[in-house]
């Protein structure tokens, strides 16, 4: 939000056709995942991200928003071997389509993605190797 803030006037004044990408969570279209005020805080960043969309629409400015999965290195768990102690290889890598860990680096082909695609805006973009839909 301070980021959308500073950055906001900045592309206006420019002219430029800015870009805002929100990095939410699985959180953001569920109610399970990481408790209640986590939950909620990705419900409100999602919807942060949608109506920046709208009203910034005819400016040029997009936003988008992307909502990963559990990922390495992240505060979910920090390691492999972390991840194997607390049971989340059970609990969420197994449950996925793509039965794999998920490193930050497999992140930037859809963040590419949606910061330069030219007609993208106010979309969710779920990074989750099949989680949502398993």
């Amino acid at each position: 939000m301070h980021f959308m803030r500073a950055c906001i006037p900045q592309f206006l004044k420019q002219d430029s056709k800015g870009r805002i990408l929100n990095i939410c969570s699985l959180a953001a279209g569920s109610g399970a995942v990481g408790g209640s005020a986590y939950t909620a805080s990705k419900h409100a960043l999602l919807g942060l991200s949608r109506s920046t969309a709208w009203m910034y629409a005819n400016t040029g400015i997009s936003c988008n928003a992307l909502c990963p999965g559990g990922v390495l290195g992240t505060d979910i768990f920090l390691n492999k071997d972390q991840a194997h102690k607390i049971g989340w290889e059970r609990s969420l890598v197994f449950m996925q389509c793509v039965p794999a860990y998920m490193d930050v680096c497999d992140l930037m082909p859809s963040i590419l993605y949606l910061v330069t695609a030219p007609r993208i805006n106010g979309t969710e973009l779920a990074v989750d190797g099949g989680l949502t839909v398993a």
